[in-house]
């Protein structure tokens, strides 16, 4: 069954694969059902393409399976490589026009370091002309759009954007 390779793919590394019409329920778009306790951010609103169509970003604690509507893509893992023991926890991200939906898999344990146990969570979107947009797309010249802004235990922030064809991480060089 494919659900089975899907499984064996996603422990390989970096995989974008597009779900069939067949998978099932929405992804996660809010933190309405989530446990208190549990790491949860959104949906917060951006616009990662650049279209003016509002999208949307949810983090949520994964327990078990995940529905995903049709046609969306699953990208794994651009934290790094699975860690036996870290919690599975998944960026859904809705593209509002055209709609397309992407769950990015952290199976690396980013989200399982102590600075994702604090309140508020150290997670920002910097908008296009903003003062961290800027900074950060003077270092990263792909970024054109709004960006989401993860906090690192190092103290470093890291930027998750889209480049026109997938969602990318850009980690800079810098001292915090």
């Amino acid at each position: 069954m494919r659900v089975r390779r899907l499984t064996l793919a996603l422990l390989a590394g970096i995989v974008v694969m597009t779900l069939p019409a067949s998978v099932g329920a929405k992804p996660p778009s809010s933190c309405d059902a989530v446990d208190p306790g549990e790491l949860c951010a959104g949906p917060l609103t951006l616009d990662f393409d650049g279209d003016g169509v509002a999208d949307s970003v949810t983090l949520v604690s994964a327990h078990g399976p995940i529905g995903m509507s049709a046609g969306t893509t699953i990208i794994s893992n651009l934290w790094g490589p699975k860690v036996k023991e870290a919690k599975d926890t998944v960026v859904f991200i809705r593209l509002g026009k055209p709609s397309r939906g992407y769950l990015l898999m952290d199976q690396s344990g980013f989200f399982d370091t102590p600075i994702w146990k604090q309140k508020p969570l150290p997670l920002e979107v910097a908008k296009r002309g903003s003062k961290a947009f800027k900074e950060f797309q003077s270092q990263e010249r792909a970024i054109k759009n709004d960006i989401l802004v993860l906090g690192t235990e190092a103290g470093i922030d890291i930027a998750l954007y889209w480049d026109g064809k997938t969602f990318k991480l850009f980690e800079p060089n810098e001292e915090p």
